[in-house]
Formats: structure tokens, C-alpha cells, sequence
């Protein structure tokens, strides 16, 4: 996951300078355990709510909507295709633990705002759209 490997160059970086030295081994096994913990199966960063990667939503919602993903994470202002876009970055906010801004990149280098944005409009209706959230919930059942 390339956002917690720079969380833990980033702490790393933060952990020399203010303690002035170099860091042991075991301090950066410490560090790396506490941003990456491991599973059972000892693979680090692995935890159930991690399964879901982007990359298999982008798919799932291509093969829902008959879009080919490179369409799909595009720029393309056709209505279908931005249903079908903001529905793909709805799921990957709610079924990854990516940021905005890890989601956004994945979709023609959005930033975190067109990437909130998209989510909370699909947030909202689908409280008033029940095809909507059926929608949803079937590219979630193909995941």
C-alpha cells in the first residue's frame, strides 16, 4: 500500500529529527509494525476491510455499467459515464481505506475535492433514489 509506506518514510524522516540520530533496526520495525499491523498469516498491512482494492471496484462497475475501466477512470463528461464514475469513487471510499487523494488518482488524477464531492452526491441520493442504492448494492455484491 503505497500510502502507508509513506506514512512510515514520513514518520521515519520526523523520528531521526527530532531524536538527532540514526534509528535502530528494531525502532523501525516498531514504526513499520504500528502504521502496517499484520494479519494472522503475517503479511503486513493486511486487515479485513483492506481486501477490497480499488483496482477491483474500478472493475466491478465497469462490468456493471458495460464501460471499459479505461473509459471509466477518464474525463469524459457524458452523464452515464459520471454515474457510473461517481459511483466506482462512492465505493472505493466506502470499502477501502484509501485517502481522497490516493482514490483520485486512480480516476484521471482527481483531487480530494472532485473526490468528496462525487461521494457525498451519491451519499445523498441514494436516500432519496432506491434504484440508485439497489445499483450500489449489486456492484457491492460482485466485489
Amino acid at each position: 500500500n503505497v500510502h502507508q509506506l509513506h506514512s512510515v518514510m514520513v514518520r521515519l524522516v520526523a523520528q531521526m529529527s527530532l531524536l538527532g540520530k540514526s534509528m535502530t533496526l528494531e525502532e523501525v520495525r516498531y514504526i513499520i509494525s504500528r502504521i502496517c499491523p499484520q494479519d494472522g498469516a503475517g503479511t503486513p498491512g493486511v486487515s479485513p476491510h483492506q481486501e477490497i482494492r480499488i483496482d477491483s471496484i474500478v472493475t466491478a462497475t465497469s462490468n456493471f455499467f458495460n464501460i471499459p475501466v479505461d473509459i471509466l477512470q477518464g474525463v469524459s463528461r457524458k452523464q452515464k459515464l459520471i454515474n457510473a464514475r461517481q459511483i466506482a469513487i462512492y465505493l472505493c471510499r466506502e470499502l477501502t481505506s484509501e485517502s481522497l487523494s490516493a482514490i483520485g488518482y486512480h480516476f484521471s488524477n482527481l483531487n480530494h475535492a472532485s473526490v468528496l464531492y462525487s461521494y457525498n452526491k451519491v451519499k445523498q441520493n441514494m436516500t432519496q433514489n432506491p434504484r440508485l442504492k439497489s445499483t450500489v448494492d449489486k456492484i457491492k455484491s460482485l466485489l
